[in-house]
């Protein structure tokens, strides 16, 4: 078995915007509650812990994804690695069963060993993470499953990239309500990324109003309050990126999906960055943007559809 057969599998090209969501969750936590963001990077164990964790959940959620889609793809998609002969259905099962279970385990071994304070009426904090974890795997098994069934399962998509900014969150920070109104948007954007996505096979557009799920970032970046002219041009860059990927499917004879949804999936650190900048996070705003930068790149290695 190829190593590039399971990079393909696991769509490890999008596996750094699972780091800057974990990055935005964190940030956005400390700034709500007007903590010193140099306290943030105090734990790297728990920081390492968390990457790991949600990057596992990530690769499982991807292998299980081409486990449920096997049948399907050998009918409609057969240069996807099942079907095209080069992993076996049972090891793709079997990979992203054990990817899934790993990061739940990990995830509640953090909270329960790192997180609970040792004072009365807190011990119930151990339990958050573990609810957290299994939750956020429910809703990626959940997706895999019904994605081809239920038409609106582009929400379930975007729920999981939401339940990451949850358990980032409570890992590293806490669960704040800009926290919750950032990981809002991401699901919103998200939903409306797969929405495009779910048409890739036919490559065409049959509804516009997924489209307009892509700029709910811009809405709750206004409402965060933070105007400088550093936000603006992160504003107008995100906006400027994601109307140029919808040149793809939009006022054209042609449409080319597959191209607008790469260009949107290597966005998803700009939603990060766009969600900082509101909250003058300068540094990890600009991390953001280098990932961003470096996704494309990515895509051209593994392909991130």
């Amino acid at each position: 078995m190829a190593i590039k057969t399971l990079l393909v599998v696991g769509r490890v090209s999008n596996l750094p915007t699972v780091w800057t969501n974990v990055l935005a969750a964190a940030v956005l936590a400390q700034a709500s509650i007007s903590v010193d963001q140099t306290t943030l990077f105090s734990e790297p164990g728990l920081w390492l812990g968390a990457l790991l964790a949600l990057s596992m959940m990530y690769l499982g959620g991807m292998f299980l994804n081409d486990a449920f889609d096997a049948g399907w793809d050998k009918q409609n998609n057969p240069s996807r690695p099942i079907a095209a002969g080069q992993i076996s259905e049972h090891s793709v099962w079997l990979t992203g069963s054990v990817l899934m279970i790993l990061a739940t385990l990990l995830i509640s071994y953090l909270y329960q060993t790192l997180l609970v304070v040792e004072t009365t009426g807190t011990a119930y904090q151990a339990y958050y993470g573990w609810l957290a974890a299994v939750l956020l795997a429910s809703t990626i098994i959940a997706y895999n499953a019904w994605h081809k069934q239920f038409s609106h399962s582009a929400f379930i998509m975007g729920a999981c990239r939401f339940g990451v900014y949850l358990v980032a969150a409570l890992l590293l920070a806490q669960l704040t309500y800009m926290v919750a109104l950032a990981a809002l948007s991401l699901l919103l954007y998200i939903a409306g990324l797969t929405y495009l996505a779910r048409l890739e096979h036919s490559n065409r557009i049959t509804s516009l109003w997924p489209l307009l799920l892509l700029f709910s970032p811009v809405a709750v970046g206004l409402l965060s309050g933070f105007y400088s002219l550093y936000f603006w041009l992160y504003l107008v860059g995100f906006v400027a990126w994601v109307s140029s990927r919808l040149r793809f499917v939009m006022c054209t004879i042609q449409p080319n999906v597959k191209a607008c949804i790469g260009g949107l999936l290597a966005a998803i650190p700009l939603v990060d960055g766009l969600l900082l900048a509101s909250v003058n996070a300068l540094v990890p705003s600009l991390i953001c943007l280098l990932v961003f930068l470096i996704i494309p790149r990515l895509h051209q290695w593994v392909s991130g559809t």
